[in-house]
């Protein structure tokens, strides 16, 4: 082939080359251009994300003849609505790509042989495992502030060996939910190492600019202060935030301090969760019949589920503290009978059946300030902080499963144990003549002021 044959060539390729950044944006475009293997875009809601990555898939198909890419969202159904019709085939029609569209199996097919896929690996544990094996020059995740599963395990033990032959890209794209402690949301604040994080509201989109702005504009109208709102910062300003509606444990200043009232006789309670995830938590806590307050003395975690590793911390805490009661929530009847029989502890097991109940008490009287924690018990404090309830759960309360809680689990069941609700505090009486009984009667329990007369009656008669 001559040269002139080859500039010719090569000519009608770059003409006929899809012009994939005309109606993109530079925030967009910018994200896409990234070369980083692991890239985020978190988002506000209208702010063309889904579409900006249904370019890139479509890029990277067609830039690379005979590859897979993967769109994953929720759920095989959130996917389909999200991708298939408004993104995809839109794409295709724009471009006039003349690709495929399998609609039973979400497969777009384009005709370098290339081929992108659309699917759920929230819905059930095993739906990700359907991606091993795979291999992928683009895998895309959709929504990721909502996954329920094992982020981390999909993306380093399922998504990363499957991108390694193309040396290819993972890319995770959502907005700010009540959930800060997702995966997503610690990549995109920069706790995650090894992410390129790209940030970019409505706001930067010139297709949503002016409606985001004036339904921005409305929503300030009808309330002005709705920027403290929480659904309105992670929606239209795009941060993470707490919506405290959400949150089942509502602590104050008030319930925090520094060290336990004196003169007061402490009766001490220790809890213990055994998480299987990896860690241990335990929660001591103390009470007093003559005071109202329950007090969490110490909350913490340990790496370990070595049930020895266990037992010794606990007879640690129990020389220091000699516990009336030491529960185990949510272990075996055998495990607790091993406990007592090979170690000297006294241990009870305590399902969680109903926790629910616990839950609700607990929070009622952390809200009314009859729960005081010692300030330096981070843990817990950084669980209540976090610890929302499970949007999907209707029949009842129950923690997000995705929300760290062993420390407040541990909190819960020794507290269950104390018996400070049973204080009675000393009523005064306005009424001169009762003062008068009551002074009498405490001079009699304690024998002041007697006359003789008196103590001859109480000698013959009793």
């Amino acid at each position: 082939m001559d040269i002139k044959r080859l500039v010719s060539k090569k000519y009608a390729e770059l003409k006929n080359k899809p012009k994939w950044f005309n109606s993109s944006f530079p925030a967009q475009t910018k994200f896409i251009k990234d070369s980083s293997t692991l890239k985020i875009g978190h988002c506000t809601r209208r702010a063309g994300k889904s579409y900006g990555v249904g370019i890139y898939l479509v890029k990277e198909a067609w830039e690379n003849p005979g590859v897979t890419n993967v769109y994953i969202a929720l759920t095989r159904e959130s996917a389909e609505r999200i991708m298939w019709k408004d993104v995809l085939k839109d794409i295709n029609r724009r471009f006039k790509l003349n690709a495929h569209f399998n609609d039973q199996k979400l497969i777009m097919t384009l005709p370098n042989g290339s081929v992108i896929y659309l699917g759920g690996a929230d819905a059930r544990k095993d739906e990700m495992d359907k991606l091993l094996g795979q291999k992928f020059k683009l895998a895309v995740v959709d929504e990721a502030s909502k996954f329920r599963v094992d982020m981390h395990r999909l993306i380093f033990d399922v998504m990363k060996p499957a991108i390694a032959d193309y040396n290819g890209t993972i890319v995770l794209i959502g907005t700010a939910t009540n959930y800060i402690n997702s995966y997503f949301a610690r990549a995109s604040r920069g706790i995650e190492p090894g992410w390129s994080v790209h940030k970019w509201s409505a706001l930067d989109n010139p297709h949503m600019k002016r409606q985001f702005q004036l339904e921005m504009d409305q929503h300030r109208v009808r309330n002005p202060l709705v920027d403290k709102e929480a659904w309105f910062i992670q929606n239209y300003l795009g941060e993470w935030v707490v919506d405290t509606k959400a949150l089942i444990y509502k602590y104050s200043h008030a319930n925090l301090i520094d060290e336990l009232p004196d003169n007061k006789d402490y009766t001490y309670v220790l809890g213990v969760k055994i998480s299987y995830s990896g860690h241990t938590a335990f929660a001591v806590a103390a009470y007093s019949t003559r005071s109202r307050d329950a007090y969490i003395l110490e909350a913490y975690k340990l790496n370990t589920v070595d049930i020895y590793r266990i037992v010794e911390e606990a007879l640690k805490l129990d020389s220091r503290y000699k516990f009336a009661s030491i529960i185990c929530a949510d272990v075996s009847k055998r495990l607790t009978q091993e406990i007592r029989s090979r170690f000297p502890l006294s241990v009870e097991d305590h399902s969680e059946k109903d926790k629910e109940a616990l839950m609700r008490l607990f929070a009622s009287e952390l809200k009314q300030k009859n729960i005081k924690v010692f300030r330096k018990n981070t843990d817990i404090v950084l669980e209540w902080d976090s610890i929302i309830r499970d949007e999907t759960y209707k029949r009842g309360l129950r923690e997000d499963p995705r929300c760290p809680n062993a420390v407040s689990t541990a909190a819960l069941y020794a507290w269950q144990k104390c018996f400070n609700y049973g204080y009675m505090p000393k009523v005064t009486s306005e009424d001169p003549v009762d003062d008068y009984w009551d002074k009498l009667a405490e001079d009699v329990r304690e024998g002041r002021n007697r006359s003789e007369e008196d103590q001859f009656i109480d000698d013959y008669f009793y």
